[in-house]
């Protein structure tokens, strides 16, 4: 969510506050290479990073099973999804996200 001061260009007066929400997306299946080697996937968009739910095989995961990062260095926005290199997704599995842009 982001908070936005309304101005009142009349008066010159703060009126409220606006509520503006992110679009949320489910069940977005994650980009990358399942042969059981390959740790580190991408989504189709940029996602606010406090947003995010990982699943594997329907599991929710925990935020220790995974990290999160911006593919394009800081500042360029969050679209990467790392698992621990224990526990590569084999070509069976079914890895999706749900998150807010």
């Amino acid at each position: 969510m982001v908070k936005v001061l309304s101005f009142n260009p009349v008066d010159g007066v703060l009126d409220e506050v606006v509520v503006v929400a992110g679009t949320q997306y489910y069940g977005i299946e994650l980009i990358g290479p399942k042969n059981g080697t390959n740790v580190t996937f991408t989504t189709p968009d940029k996602f606010l990073p406090d947003t995010i739910e990982v699943y594997r095989n329907g599991d929710r995961q925990d935020d220790g099973d995974y990290s999160l990062s911006e593919s394009g260095g800081p500042g360029t926005g969050y679209n990467t999804v790392t698992f621990g290199p224990e526990h590569p997704p084999l070509s069976w599995e079914k890895l999706f996200v749900d998150y807010t842009v």
